[in-house]
């Protein structure tokens, strides 16, 4: 019997065994097996699908979304909100066509100043293997970029935000969006990209320390995506974000108006937010991005707040905090902690946005205190199954001179539900935390000086475990618990190894609520 007389729901299912560059040609040489294994082809290929900031990939979103079939696989989009941030050199180079001296401490020159044949002599000495093709295919690709994602401050949507609209509203089975900056992801035109330019778009350069007069691309992209879902009624369920200035957005930016069609049915939100540097405009409107300098720091997580309490359903969060780019992905303000971004929005977030039905939990980069926590986890102490904690500092106050004895015993005494916990780089107001056995020892004739709490010597930190506590299980997660609660160590700062990022980030799209 030939393949093609097999009945269709086999066909499809011989499909699912075959290589993808398999699935390809099988389809192309006959119409029956086009037809079979369409099904397969849409589930595997369209389902969750990424693209970039470029008119040529976000045309192929709208094609999609335009077909009559496949627009219905497609359940899940992501965007990369950077292009080429590695080559980008109108950063770099000074107006007369060198090599800036600023080393992030002035401003560069404005970018928008140079022309093409600037710009392309500075990427041809940096890059002097580029040919003039490639040359040219790089400053059509990043004007290009800069085009959809432009805005004008206006009031008018952005293109990126009128094609987002128009390709949400032909998608019925979209519930996933989000942002994804790395080459370990693959959107729609990158190796053509590549090949035409010869770099990688997807290769990322360092945050830009300097103050600049806009959001950032990827803050660009969260207002864009906000307002397309808002206005198509799309029920997104999942949202997740690159680096975004959330706080910096101004009431234009940040409609609160839209939250509610936008944010209403989402369940999981995994939110990376950071105090961006902005210099003034000098046409201030109110769709110009708001300095956070206000002396009492009034402002600091204020649109945090009314992002979460739009989201009254939430399930899981993933909550990360940055002071600032230039200052790198610290979050402790040795100085003084309690007057930093990461404390005062978290803080702000646990007084003022109560989330009672999380079941799912992960925190990162915040300095807070345990009572503050504990406020935060309170409302959904008796649903929380999951707990992840990296890089979280709380600090000691007088009532409150072992701030992390005080979490285990709120988690033993208020979550019983707990099943998982994932705690990596814990710290305190004056380094870190171990989990030994024992009390470590002094080494090298090491003493504690006077009024000190923790312990000295750094020998025993030589392990990843040392610094790490991974629990799965609800009665070994209780066992883990009661036996850290009492054996848990306060030193100065430890080292931070580096953790397997599948192990942190955890992809739910594909999981049912």
């Amino acid at each position: 019997m030939a393949l093609i007389d097999l009945p269709a729901e086999l066909i499809s299912h011989i499909f699912t065994y075959l290589r993808d560059e398999d699935v390809f040609s099988a389809r192309l040489s006959s119409r029956t097996l086009d037809k079979a294994s369409f099904d397969y082809f849409g589930r595997h290929f369209f389902r969750k699908k990424g693209f970039m900031i470029t008119t040529p990939s976000l045309t192929v979103l709208e094609e999609i979304a335009n077909h009559k079939e496949l627009s219905k696989f497609v359940q899940h989009v992501w965007i990369n909100p950077d292009c080429f941030t590695l080559t980008d050199f109108r950063y770099e180079w000074s107006e007369d066509g060198g090599r800036s001296q600023n080393d992030g401490g002035d401003d560069p020159e404005d970018a928008d100043s140079f022309t093409d044949a600037q710009t392309a002599a500075a990427v041809n000495r940096e890059l002097p293997q580029k040919t003039n093709e490639q040359i040219e295919a790089y400053l059509e690709c990043t004007a290009d970029y800069m085009e959809v994602l432009n805005d004008n401050y206006d009031g008018r949507p952005t293109p990126l935000e009128a094609r987002l609209t128009t390709a949400f509203a032909k998608l019925p089975n979209l519930t996933t969006i989000g942002m994804r900056r790395s080459e370990n992801h693959s959107p729609y035109g990158w190796s053509a990209l590549q090949k035409s330019v010869g770099s990688d778009p997807r290769q990322l350069g360092p945050l830009l320390p300097v103050p600049s007069p806009n959001l950032s691309p990827s803050s660009t992209l969260f207002i864009a995506l906000l307002s397309a879902v808002a206005q198509t009624g799309v029920q997104i369920r999942r949202l997740y974000t690159d680096v975004i200035e959330l706080d910096n957005m101004n009431s234009g930016q940040f409609p609160r108006s839209k939250l509610k069609a936008a944010c209403s049915s989402m369940l999981y939100l995994e939110l990376n937010i950071i105090r961006g540097l902005l210099e003034p405009t000098l046409k201030p409107t109110n769709l110009t991005p708001r300095l956070l300098d206000d002396p009492s720091n009034s402002e600091f997580g204020e649109n945090l707040v009314t992002l979460l309490k739009s989201m009254p359903n939430l399930k899981e969060i993933g909550l990360q905090t940055l002071r600032a780019r230039s200052l790198g992905h610290s979050s402790i303000d040795a100085i003084n902690p309690e007057k930093s971004y990461p404390y005062i929005a978290f803080n702000r977030l646990a007084t003022e946005a109560p989330l009672p039905h999380l079941t799912r939990i992960k925190l990162e980069k915040i300095t807070t205190t345990s009572f503050t926590l504990q406020t935060f986890l309170q409302p959904c102490a008796q649903r929380l199954t999951s707990l992840k904690l990296r890089d979280i500092s709380l600090q000691s106050t007088p009532s409150s001179p072992g701030p992390w004895r005080e979490l285990f015993d709120f988690l033993l005494a208020h979550c019983p539900r707990l099943e998982y916990i994932l705690f990596y780089h814990l710290m305190h107001d004056a380094g870190g935390v171990s989990f030994v056995e024992a009390e470590p020892e002094a080494r090298n004739g090491e003493t504690a000086d006077e009024g000190e709490e923790y312990v000295v010597g750094q020998a025993v930190f030589e392990k990843y475990s040392h610094i790490t506590l991974e629990v799965k299980g609800r009665e070994a997660v209780r066992e883990k618990l009661e036996e850290v609660r009492e054996r848990h160590w306060y030193h100065r700062p430890l080292f931070s190894y580096a953790m397997d990022e599948e192990l942190w980030h955890t992809d739910t799209s594909d999981e049912e609520w």
